[in-house]
């Protein structure tokens, strides 16, 4: 499989699955009922990958009920499996997990899903670190690229440690010709997330005040030095006016999710027998809600009502 092109490359996609493109499409079942068949041969984009997910996720629920969407989103990544190899670009992280702007970690498989879920040990809760809002009022000359840097190596800490889920960027850059800006980070384990490129009609003169994010460093070390690279393509200057990381992290150690990692590859590998029965969910397990919290579960607490609420989240899972 390809990225259709329709798509774009995405530093915070999970994964991917099928869907249209290169004049072949998806069969359905169609409400119309067309022909009188109920059915179609011409579905496709994301109208066709995103139910295909939800589906695949359902599936993880209904053996694992107790699974919160950040349990899912970890099951996603450590899952995947590589398509489009020579062509996709994937690039190893600090944690050993390969990412690609086109594909995400992979092609979303529901077997090794199901699999991977019966005896997965829920995450502890996500913890938010925003760094200060980083006043730097830089010049951003013309056909040049301008580093900004922070470290939070003072906050690392052997008693909490800790592993990256989301990184999300703010920048506030002013510029006539926003869509002449490539922007990047670089994480302290050296990971390249590509936040924006170069959009040729995107010809809007008021700058650029967004939040961006990316998943390309899913499991490494928070704790380091961040670089923020801005490349001005343009002939005219800009000025980039302030800039914030906010980093959601979770309490496990950078080895004790490396054992998991190799946990989950061995029962998708058929390394270790995959076990024939779901884990029994704790009696004290809670209901987590469409946020990720466990103060009651608004969509319904069955695994089709959780999946509701979990619907709400597929745009950050499937960006």
């Amino acid at each position: 499989g390809v990225m259709p092109p329709y798509a774009e490359e995405c530093a915070c996609m999970h994964g991917v699955t099928v869907s249209s493109g290169g004049g072949r499409w998806i069969v359905t079942t169609d409400w119309r009922q067309l022909g009188g068949t109920g059915c179609t041969s011409s579905h496709g984009g994301t109208s066709a990958a995103a139910p295909l997910a939800a589906g695949m996720i359902a599936l993880m629920l209904s053996a694992r009920p107790c699974l919160s969407w950040r349990d899912v989103q970890h099951i996603l990544v450590l899952t995947a499996e590589k398509v489009d190899k020579q062509i996709g670009h994937y690039t190893r992280n600090g944690a050993g997990l390969f990412h690609s702007h086109k594909h995400g970690f992979g092609m979303l498989t529901a077997w090794r899903m199901v699999q991977a879920a019966k005896t997965w040990k829920s995450v502890p809760p996500a913890e938010y670190t925003k760094s200060e809002s980083l006043l730097e009022f830089s010049k951003l000359p013309p056909n040049q690229t301008v580093y900004l840097y922070y470290d939070n190596s003072a906050s690392a800490s052997d008693s909490s440690p800790a592993i990256l889920e989301h990184v999300k960027v703010y920048v506030n850059i002013q510029h006539p010709a926003r869509g002449q800006l490539i922007i990047s980070l670089y994480s302290p384990s050296g990971t390249h997330s590509v936040l924006a490129t170069v959009r040729p009609f995107d010809k809007a003169t008021t700058g650029l005040s967004w939040t961006f994010a990316t998943i390309r460093c899913w499991g490494e070390t928070p704790y380091g030095e961040w670089k923020l690279a801005v490349n001005n393509t343009s002939n005219q200057p800009g000025l980039i006016q302030n800039w914030r990381l906010t980093l959601v992290t979770t309490s496990i150690s950078p080895k004790d999710y490396a054992k998991r990692i190799r946990r989950v590859r061995d029962i998708v590998t058929g390394k270790v027998a995959a076990p024939l029965q779901a884990q029994s969910c704790p009696k004290s397990a809670p209901l987590f809600t469409a946020d990720g919290s466990s103060e009651g579960a608004p969509f319904g607490a069955t695994p089709v009502g959780k999946l509701v609420g979990w619907l709400h989240r597929l745009p950050l899972i499937f960006n």
